[in-house]
């Protein structure tokens, strides 16, 4: 897993579908996150929060377009997170 802390994640416009997943620790890996650490996922464009993730929540985005990277923010504090993209 990686650090929500101000993670960016690219997207060039040639992934067919990008998978993003809370992983229910705090970055240590050990510790259960709480409801309050979550992770928020918001476009590089403008700043626009897309979605709030709990812990163990994932989300999908099928064809993400290259317009613009997303930008992961942690919630009350740094948590782990799984990413994935698939494409050409």
């Amino acid at each position: 897993p990686v650090s929500s802390d101000d993670r960016v994640i690219t997207v060039d416009g040639n992934e067919e579908l990008l998978f993003i997943k809370h992983t229910g620790f705090l970055i240590d890996g050990t510790t259960k996150a709480a409801d309050t650490d979550t992770i928020k996922i918001k476009t590089t464009l403008g700043a626009a929060l897309i979605a709030e993730l709990l812990p163990g929540e994932g989300m999908v985005f099928p064809r993400p377009g290259g317009n613009g990277d997303l930008t992961l923010e942690s919630g009350a504090n740094d948590v782990g997170v799984d990413y994935i993209t698939f494409g050409t």
